[in-house]
Parts: C-alpha cells; structure tokens; sequence
C-alpha cells in the first residue's frame, strides 16, 4: 500500500508539473501573437512640433539688455549710412553717379530708403502682435484695439511707398482732378501734416500709459513734421546745399522713432498682461441699486474701477 501510494503521487507531481508547463507555453503564445509593431524611427524629434517652437510673442525683446542692444542696433546702422553718405561725396571720383545715389540719404535706390523701409515693415508686424493682445483687454467696451490693425496696414503702405513712387501717382491724380503742380504738391504736403498729426494724437491717447513710447510718438511728429517742412519750395531754396541730408536724417529719425514707439509699447503691453509690471492704480467703489428698498446696505452691488497708470 505505501509503494502505491508513493507511486500514485508521483504521478500526480509529473502531471501538475505538465499542466503548469502547458499552461505557460500556451499563455506565451497569445502574447507574442499580440505584440505590437515596432514604430519606425522618427525623423524630427518633439522640438520640431508646434509646441516645441517660438511663438510670435518671443520676438519682442522684454528683458532690459536685450531691449537696448535692440535700440542700439538700430541707432548703429544709422549713424553707419550718415558716415557712408558723408564719405561718399570723397569717393566721387571712381564711383559712378548710381554707385553714389546708393550711398546718399534720400533718393530711389539708397541704402536708407531700404533700412526705412525695412524698419516700416517690421513695425507693422509688430503693430498686429499689439492688436492680437490688446483686443482681450477686459475694460475695452469701444474697441479701441482696432486702431492698431489700421495702423499695422498703414506702416505696411508707408514702407511700400519707399520702394514705389506713390507720390508721383498721387501728383497725376491730382493734375487729372484740375490742381495745378503747385497746387497739388501743396495739398499734398497739408495731408500729409494732417493725417501725420491726426495718427500721432490718436496714438497718444492709445499709448500714454508708457511714458517712453509716449516720447517716441512725440518724436516721430517732430522728425516727420520737420520733413514735411524742408520739402516746401521757399524752406527747400534756403537749404539747398544741404537738402539732402535734412530731409533724408529727418525720414530717418521719424523712422527710427516709429519703430521704438510701436516696440516698447509692444513690450509694455506684454508685460502688463502677463503681469510682469506695477502701474499704479487708482480704485473707487460705487454702489448702484434699483432702489433703496430693494437693496440695503449689504445688498448693495459694489464696482471697483481701476486705471492704469504710469509704465
């Protein structure tokens, strides 16, 4: 009896062991039937994604170095086309009259006429990054941030007319209308004094929270108002020697000038939605009710304006 017994159990440790032997192999099947395919190797990692990339707010220069190496980046160049232009009356001897129009301050085809219209364009860019962010103001109820869309498209027409001649069409078009050369080119020059001084004092109520594009936008009337003037016929005869380089550093400085005020009231307006700066604020609380019965002195609905100021 105790031979068959240990030969019965023996028989049943075997068969366990290969049940538990079957039972693994057969559990290994499904799972190498049901791995996935390997995935083919990426060609761009995940900074290639959207999420990985710069976001049109990261152009604008927020810290303070990097702001002016900015600004005084551009004050280089164009101290470096004043040296140009002034060398460029030395060099009249072996360099072709197109050569030296290239070198001058004013004129078709000059080196300041493109970094002008350069500086135009990219302040046009930058005018709709401030329409992008200033439109979700909360205390905007009249939708004052539409200004800065109009003003990106003028920016824009302002850096093409230094490529095209839009002063020669608008002198035909008023030929054509019955005004005299004179004429037109005189209310020529008033629109341009109006709509200069109409943008600048509609910018000033836009920007007078910061006091350093505040100051800009004062320049640009001064620089632009300054060229409007040289190119008058009686101011022009007295400064003929000269002409050139009034009327060119004037568009210039107006240029330079536009380009800063657009710029640091682009930061400006960065930082106060992101609430990197302090203006200070000024609160009052009013207490509006239907009617004194309906609404006690707990009951009452209390407002909290705030306006900004100073930055």
């Amino acid at each position: 009896m105790t031979i068959r017994r240990n030969s019965s159990r023996r028989r049943r440790v075997v068969l366990d062991e290969a049940v538990q032997g079957g039972n693994t192999s057969v559990a290994a099947l499904p799972r190498k039937a049901t791995n996935s395919p390997t995935k083919p190797n990426r060609i761009y990692s995940d900074a290639a994604k959207r999420d990985g990339q710069l976001k049109t707010t990261d152009l604008i220069p927020k810290r303070i170095l990097t702001f002016s190496c900015v600004i005084g980046a551009s004050l280089l160049v164009a101290v470096l086309i004043n040296l140009l232009a002034w060398q460029s009356t030395r060099w009249s001897e072996f360099m072709s009259p197109a050569a030296l129009q290239t070198l001058s301050l004013s004129g078709a085809g000059s080196i300041s006429r493109w970094f002008s219209s350069f500086l135009l364009m990219l302040t046009g860019m930058a005018s709709l990054q401030i329409y992008a962010m200033r439109r979700h103001r909360c205390d905007d109820y009249h939708g004052a941030y539409q200004i800065w869309l109009w003003i990106s498209v003028l920016l824009i027409l302002a850096s093409v007319n230094f490529v095209v001649d839009f002063r020669a069409i608008a002198e035909s078009l008023g030929q054509l209308a019955g005004f005299s050369g004179n004429n037109s080119f005189a209310l020529l020059l008033l629109a341009k004094f109006a709509a200069l001084t109409g943008l600048v004092v509609r910018g000033i109520v836009e920007i007078r929270a910061s006091r350093a594009a505040l100051l800009s936008v004062i320049l640009v009337w001064v620089a632009y108002t300054s060229a409007v003037v040289i190119q008058m016929p009686v101011v022009k005869q007295q400064f003929v020697d000269h002409y050139d380089v009034l009327f060119g550093n004037s568009i210039l400085v107006g240029t330079l000038a536009t380009f800063f005020a657009v710029l640091t009231y682009a930061r400006f307006v960065y930082l106060h939605a992101n609430e990197l700066i302090q203006t200070r604020t000024r609160s009052c609380l009013l207490y509006t009710s239907p009617s004194p019965r309906d609404c006690g002195p707990d009951l009452g609905c209390r407002l909290v304006l705030e306006k900004g100021g100073g930055g």
